[in-house]
């Protein structure tokens, strides 16, 4: 977390923390004209550095893909579910960006090599939530000309995960 705070400040990115958001959403960015861009992490994840660290994270990568000069993004807790739709392209890099920032992939893949393989040892390890490193893992770029197959285990089945696709 304290990473992605640093990254916030360096793209000039005003953080609050605990926030009166509504129950379902973890945080919200805006970039209002007259004022410094943000990110508001709710009051509801305060304490679970999981989700800090998905609702912070996402707001970088929003500010990152985004550009005008009033936006209002929403981070919702089921943001990253595997099954829903993604709304747009716009929506789509903001999440990338996201998951890239918050799981790089030099350490994604150092935490391949050292043997973990399952979505939920992977996700305990970045400190992020399961569905975020699923979507991590879908979005996974790494530039290898062998296109190995790496195997993750998610949900109790093994999948498998071309690299360099």
């Amino acid at each position: 977390m304290k990473r992605l705070i640093e990254v916030a400040h360096e793209v000039g990115l005003n953080i609050m923390e605990n926030a009166l958001l509504p129950d379902s959403v973890t945080g919200l960015y805006y970039r209002e004209e007259g004022y410094l861009p943000g990110a508001i992490l709710s009051k509801n994840i305060h304490g679970c550095s999981k989700l800090e660290k998905v609702a912070l994270a996402t707001c970088i990568g929003t500010h990152a893909v985004i550009s005008g000069e009033e936006v209002y993004v929403v981070a919702r807790y089921d943001d990253y579910k595997t099954e829903d739709p993604i709304v747009n392209e716009v929506e789509y890099r903001w999440r990338r960006k996201a998951v890239q920032i918050a799981v790089p992939t030099e350490q994604l893949v150092a935490a391949f090599t050292s043997g973990i393989k399952d979505v939920g040892e992977l996700a305990e390890h970045f400190n992020v939530t399961d569905d975020f490193m699923v979507f991590r893992l879908k979005v996974w770029e790494i530039s290898d000309e062998s296109n190995e197959v790496a195997f993750i285990h998610c949900k109790g089945r093994k999948q498998q995960i071309k690299r360099g696709a």
